[in-house]
């Protein structure tokens, strides 16, 4: 399932703090790239500012792409648009123009 624009729009405003923040050795997001995420089913949790992307997960930013069975974003608090946690789980792939990397059994 591919998300409406209205969705590319939700994860776009968190793309600068999710660039800021993910970094595994020398991978770094391209923060004015487009944020592309698809997945198939999201659910989101106004009250504590979750949300959880489930099923066949892809998120690509640039030269970026990051698979998973599941991704959880938590939001500050403060601020909604800020991604304080992202926790990707079950045969993670984080993917670089250069580089790769795999974690099968917990999460990144």
């Amino acid at each position: 399932m591919r998300f409406s624009p209205i969705l590319a729009l939700f994860v776009l405003l968190a793309a600068p703090a999710l660039a800021q923040q993910v970094a595994f050795g020398g991978l770094k997001a391209d923060a004015k790239a487009p944020v592309e995420v698809t997945a198939d089913s999201l659910n989101i949790n106004q009250a504590d500012g979750t949300a959880v992307f489930s099923g066949n997960v892809l998120v690509v930013q640039g030269g970026m792409r990051m698979q998973a069975a599941a991704i959880r974003v938590g939001y500050a608090l403060d601020d909604r648009t800020k991604i304080q946690t992202m926790t990707a789980t079950g045969g993670v792939t984080l993917v670089s123009p250069t580089e790769a990397a795999e974690f099968e059994g917990g999460g990144l």
